[in-house]
């Protein structure tokens, strides 16, 4: 089925479920679903099925989903049909198939629009309404294209003002924040990440404390102010520890390394990335696994054990140049330049330089393009702030 699309089928079965054979639908769902007579039952159960696997195996969300779609659409079920558009655009965006998530979460954001019009007091369709926004702001946001990604930010904003919804607004501000980041304005980044900050120390959320402490750390860092940027990532990785989110403890570990390593203290770095990397491998998750790998291979080489150095920093560049990673490109590449420089193996220093140097227009022509696209956004950014006259 095309991203966006639906095919209406006459009846449903569950041999839909089972189509490709790469992707495995636990039997314990097959046989749940077979028992359930009423269309409806089995269309929230199949997307209640789709939720729960969307992290651990998002192409068997996906094929639930879109089980569950033709059976909404074959019984005009309104509401069910938006939400599922939206949860196939999230479990897009989790395989960074962000095209297509785009799409579902565009399909998503018609068909809510025709539930507001259709219930225009209902508070249930606009707290959708900027779920739905804010994953396509996300979506946009991992593509670069950040003046779009404002626009849906700012819209959400807008509505989740209009309903009082201070948890959303929270959210907003720091997606806002993380897009202002991205373009190296660090101080109109602070300022949304300080409103995102505040809101969710009022609302006593701790799971988007952990995500604005680490926020904050990343912005001090682009500030050059490493001591106040430790401060904010410990804060958050004592936040991620208590909420068990292996993901998030990864990640401020493998911040913290960073820091560490700025400061030569490379045993203590060390620790933090041997954790990290076993996080890393049990999420499968490749690009934050690189990253940790980029530290080890940094503190491998400054350690001058080489070998060990090597295995680590060529695993980080096969798996940038897999995934199309620029960063991980440039930071492996630039390192392994070193490290065989240091070993007297000039010709594959020559050949590390030559990626470096590669990576480093691209990263060029990527940072002119943004000082441009900065300009716009700011604009018109600017000029809708103005025009809706709203004290956020």
């Amino acid at each position: 089925t095309k991203a966006g699309k639906v095919s209406v089928i006459p009846y449903f079965s569950t041999a839909s479920l089972s189509k490709d054979p790469n992707i495995i639908i636990p039997d314990s769902i097959i046989k749940y679903v077979d028992q359930l007579d009423n269309p409806k039952d089995r269309m929230h159960y199949l997307n209640k099925q789709a939720i729960a696997l969307e992290e651990a195996s998002p192409d068997a969300s996906i094929q639930l989903s879109l089980t569950a779609l033709e059976i909404a659409v074959k019984y005009e079920f309104l509401k069910d049909i938006a939400q599922i558009y939206n949860n196939l655009g999230y479990a897009h965006q989790i395989k960074h198939a962000y095209p297509q998530a785009t799409e579902y979460f565009q399909t998503a954001m018609k068909r809510y629009k025709m539930l507001m019009d259709l219930n225009p007091d209902s508070v249930r369709y606009k707290t959708f309404f900027i779920e739905n926004l804010v994953d396509l702001g996300n979506s946009l946001y991992y593509q670069d294209l950040y003046k779009q990604a404002l626009e849906a930010y700012l819209k959400s904003l807008d509505m989740a003002v209009q309903i009082n919804d201070s948890a959303y607004q929270a959210k907003i501000f720091n997606n806002i924040g993380n897009v202002f980041e991205t373009q190296n304005d660090y101080a109109k980044a602070f300022g949304y990440l300080k409103k995102a900050l505040d809101l969710k120390e009022k609302l006593k959320d701790k799971e988007g404390l952990s995500t604005s402490y680490n926020n904050m750390g990343s912005v001090y860092m682009g500030l050059n102010k490493p001591d106040s940027a430790l401060w904010y990532i410990e804060k958050s990785l004592e936040l991620h520890r208590l909420n068990n989110n292996k993901a998030g403890i990864a990640l401020t570990l493998t911040n913290i390394a960073s820091i560490l390593i700025e400061d030569k203290k490379y045993e203590k770095a060390l620790k933090h990335c041997d954790e990290a990397l076993q996080l890393c491998m049990a999420l499968n998750d490749e690009a934050s696994e690189a990253s940790v790998l980029v530290n080890l291979g940094t503190i491998k080489l400054a350690q001058g054990n080489f070998k060990s150095a090597e295995v680590s920093l060529m695993k980080a560049f096969s798996i940038g140049n897999n995934l199309k990673i620029n960063d991980l490109i440039l930071n492996s590449s630039e390192r392994l330049y070193e490290l065989f420089k240091a070993t007297g193996n000039f010709q594959k220093a020559l050949y590390y330089h030559e990626e470096f140097k590669k990576a480093s227009e691209t990263l060029l022509n990527e940072t002119q393009s943004r000082s441009i696209t900065t300009l716009e956004m700011q604009y018109e950014f600017n000029k809708q702030s103005r025009e809706k006259e709203i004290e956020y």
